[in-house]
C-alpha cells in the first residue's frame, strides 16, 4: 500500500471508532481495551510460578505478582491447555501415562462437535497457542463487561447507569479473585438472560437460550455454581421483567434452557457417570445451613474485613472474595429515607413498581442469608444444590441481588448528599477498619489502605457535589472503582508467550535424563506440582487426574482391599510422589501421594 492509502485508510478507521464512541461509549472502550490486551499478549495467569520453578529467567510477567492459591489455575487448567495443543486438539492424552480423557468438566480446545459451544476456543484453531490464549482470556473478560452492561440496558438502567452496573459486578471481590475458575460462567450468564429476553419470537427464544445455555454451561461445568447463578438468573427476571413471564415466552425459554442442559448432559456423559460415583466430589452432598463465619456476611459492606486486601485473615487469600462493595453501606448513609417512605405508601404505578422490584430482590437475599445463618438440615438445600458446595461459592448471587437492590434504591428512590451523611459514612468505614483489622484480626495501620481508600472517591464527589447532577450514580461509582482498583490489579499481567514457548534449562534437562533412564519412560518428579509436568511434555506419574484412574493404579497397588483402593484413588485429585512412605494414601479431599517404588 502507498502512504497515500494508509493515510486514507487511517482517515476512515478514525472516522468509524469516531461515530462508534458517540454511539456506544461503553462498548468502544471496552472493546479498544480488549484488543490492546489480546495485541500484548496478555493473560492473567499466575503461570510465572512454574516457570521459575523450571529455571525461566525471562518468565513474561509484566506486572503484579503470580499467586500461588491460584493453583488450580497455574497448576491445573493452563497445563491442560497445554496439554490440548501438544496432543492437537485430540481428545485423549497420548502424552500421559494415564491416557487419561481430555474431555471433562473443565473447558479445553477439542476438535469435536462441542467447539460450536466454546467460541472462547475458537481461536486456538487459527492463531498461535499464545494468541488464542491470550484472545480467549480478552473474550471472557468483554463478554463479562458488556453482558452486564447489555442486561442492565434491558433491566431498565440508563446507559452511564448500566456502565458503572458492569463494571460494579466486574470489579467484585469473587469476580475478580475467581477469574481464572468460574469467571467464563459469571460472563456467560448475563447473555443467557438476554436469549430470553431480547428475541421477539418463540422460536429465536428457544434457539438462542440453548445456545447460550450450553455455552454458558461448558464455560466451567460446576454444577453447584451454575444452579446458584441459575437462581439468582431467576430472581432477577422476576423483579425487572415480570411482564416476559407470559405462557408462550417462558415455555420457550425453559424449553430452550432444557435443550442446552441435554446437550450438555450428551456430550458429557462419560464424565458425569464416572464422578458421580466417586469419593470426592461425587459424595459432597451434606453440607447444612448455618455454618457461615457471621464476618463473611459484613465482607458484603465492607470488602476487606477478612483480609488486608491480598493476605486473608482467615480461610485463605481467595476464599475472603465476597460479593461486596462500599455501595450499599454509602447507600444507607445517604439515602432519602423521607421519598423511600412515599414510595413505600403509594399506589401510584411508578411507586407499586419500586416496591415490587425491591420486594422481590429483598426476598431472593433473604433466603440467601437464612441459609447462611440459619442452622438448617443440609435436605432443605437439595432444590438449588446448597448442600453441595461450601456456603461461600453463594457469594456472587448475593452480591449480585444485592447491589441490584442498591442500585434500585439509589437511582430510583434517590439520596441527599449532605456534609452530615457523608461524615457517618466515612466514620463507619474507619470504625469498620479498625475493628477488622486491630480487634478481630491481627493487622497493622498499614493494612488499612484498602479499607480506607473509598474516603478518596467519597471526598471527591462531596466537593464536586454542586456540579453533579446525579448523585446516586456518582455514589455507585465511586464504590465500583474502590473495588476496580483495589481488585482488578490482584490480577498479573502476564504475557502468554512463554506460556507456550519450548524452554531449555538445566532443570529441564536433568528431567528429561530422568525420564530416559526409568524402563516405563515415566518421570517420577514432584517439582513443578500438579499437571505442569505433562503439560510440559514429561510423561509424569505426577498429574492432576479431573477423573479417577482406577484401572491404571490397581496394576501397580493389586494388593490393597477393594474399599481401601476405593477410598484412596476413587477421587479428583493432585497425584504426587512420595519416597517416604511405602503404601498409597489420600491426604486430604484431593491429594493422593504415592510410593515411587511401583513406576520404578
Amino acid at each position: 500500500m502507498t502512504n497515500q492509502q494508509i493515510s486514507l485508510a487511517m482517515a476512515v478507521l478514525n472516522r468509524i471508532l469516531r461515530a462508534a464512541f458517540v454511539a456506544h461509549p461503553f462498548v468502544t472502550v471496552v472493546l479498544a481495551v480488549m484488543a490492546v490486551y489480546t495485541m500484548m499478549g496478555l493473560t492473567p495467569s499466575s503461570y510465572a510460578i512454574v516457570l521459575k520453578l523450571i529455571g525461566v529467567e525471562q518468565t513474561g510477567l509484566l506486572w503484579g505478582e503470580p499467586h500461588w492459591i491460584r493453583s488450580d489455575e497455574w497448576s491445573a487448567w493452563t497445563p491442560y491447555v497445554q496439554i490440548a495443543v501438544n496432543n492437537g486438539f485430540q481428545r485423549f492424552n497420548a502424552t500421559s501415562p494415564y491416557l487419561e480423557d481430555l474431555r471433562n468438566f473443565n473447558a479445553l480446545p477439542l476438535a469435536d462437535w462441542a467447539i460450536v459451544f466454546k467460541p472462547q476456543f475458537w481461536a486456538f484453531f487459527l492463531l498461535s497457542p499464545a494468541s488464542a490464549f491470550s484472545l480467549m482470556h480478552a473474550m471472557i473478560f468483554a463478554a463479562c463487561l458488556l453482558g452486564w452492561y447489555c442486561l442492565a440496558l434491558r433491566l431498565g438502567f440508563s446507559r452511564s447507569a448500566s456502565a458503572v452496573f458492569s463494571v460494579t459486578i466486574f470489579a467484585l471481590p469473587y469476580t475478580q479473585l475467581w477469574i481464572t475458575t468460574t469467571g467464563p460462567l459469571i460472563a456467560s450468564l448475563p447473555w443467557v438472560l438476554l436469549a430470553y429476553l431480547v428475541p421477539r419470537t418463540n422460536i429465536a427464544r428457544l434457539v438462542l437460550v440453548a445456545y447460550a445455555t450450553t455455552v454458558f454451561l461448558l464455560s466451567c461445568f460446576y454444577a453447584p455454581f451454575a444452579a446458584m447463578l441459575a437462581y439468582a438468573g431467576v430472581v432477577v427476571i422476576l423483579a425487572f421483567r415480570r411482564d416476559t413471564l407470559r405462557l408462550g415466552q417462558l415455555a420457550s425459554g425453559i424449553a430452550g434452557a432444557l435443550l442446552g442442559a441435554a446437550i450438555v448432559l450428551v456430550y458429557l456423559w462419560e464424565p458425569f457417570h464416572i464422578m458421580a460415583a466417586t469419593v470426592y466430589p461425587g459424595h459432597r452432598t451434606s453440607i447444612a445451613g448455618g455454618t457461615l463465619m457471621r464476618t463473611f456476611l459484613l465482607a458484603h459492606f465492607f470488602p476487606n474485613f477478612l483480609s488486608d486486601g491480598r493476605h486473608a485473615y482467615y480461610w485463605n487469600d481467595l476464599e475472603v472474595g465476597s460479593g461486596g462493595s462500599y455501595a450499599m453501606l454509602l447507600v444507607f448513609c445517604t439515602l432519602n429515607y423521607r421519598r423511600l417512605f412515599n414510595i413505600l405508601a403509594t399506589q401510584e404505578i411508578d411507586g407499586r413498581s419500586v416496591r415490587y422490584t425491591l420486594a422481590v430482590l429483598a426476598a431472593g437475599l433473604s433466603l440467601i442469608t437464612i441459609w447462611w445463618l440459619v442452622p438448617l438440615p443440609s435436605w432443605v438445600g437439595v432444590p438449588l444444590m446448597w448442600n453441595a458446595t461450601v456456603p461461600r461459592r453463594i457469594t456472587f448471587a448475593f452480591g449480585l441481588l444485592l447491589h441490584l437492590l442498591t442500585f434500585v434504591l439509589a437511582l430510583r428512590v434517590g439520596l441527599v448528599l449532605d456534609l452530615g451523611r457523608v461524615v457517618l459514612a466515612i466514620i463507619i468505614v474507619v470504625c469498620a477498619a479498625i475493628v477488622s483489622k486491630a480487634v478481630i484480626w491481627t493487622g497493622t495501620i498499614p493494612h488499612l489502605a484498602f479499607d480506607l481508600f473509598i474516603i478518596m472517591p467519597v471526598a471527591v464527589l462531596y466537593y464536586l457535589r454542586d456540579r453533579i447532577q446525579n448523585h446516586g450514580l456518582a455514589i455507585l461509582a465511586c464504590a465500583a472503582i474502590s473495588n476496580a482498583v483495589i481488585f482488578i490489579s490482584y490480577n498479573p499481567l502476564q504475557r502468554a508467550g512463554p506460556i507456550f514457548a519450548k524452554h531449555d534449562t538445566p532443570y529441564l534437562r536433568s528431567l528429561l535424563a530422568k525420564q530416559a533412564s526409568n524402563p516405563h519412560r515415566w518421570l517420577l518428579e514432584l517439582i513443578p506440582p500438579g499437571a505442569t509436568l505433562n503439560g510440559l511434555g514429561y510423561y509424569s506419574i505426577c498429574h492432576t487426574l479431573i477423573a479417577p484412574q482406577l484401572a491404571f493404579f490397581r496394576k501397580f497397588f493389586p494388593d490393597m482391599s477393594p474399599a481401601e483402593f476405593n477410598e484412596t484413588f476413587n477421587r479428583y485429585a493432585f497425584v504426587a510422589i512420595d519416597p517416604k512412605i511405602d503404601h498409597p494414601k489420600a491426604i486430604q479431599n484431593d491429594v493422593i501421594l504415592v510410593p515411587p517404588a511401583p513406576f520404578e
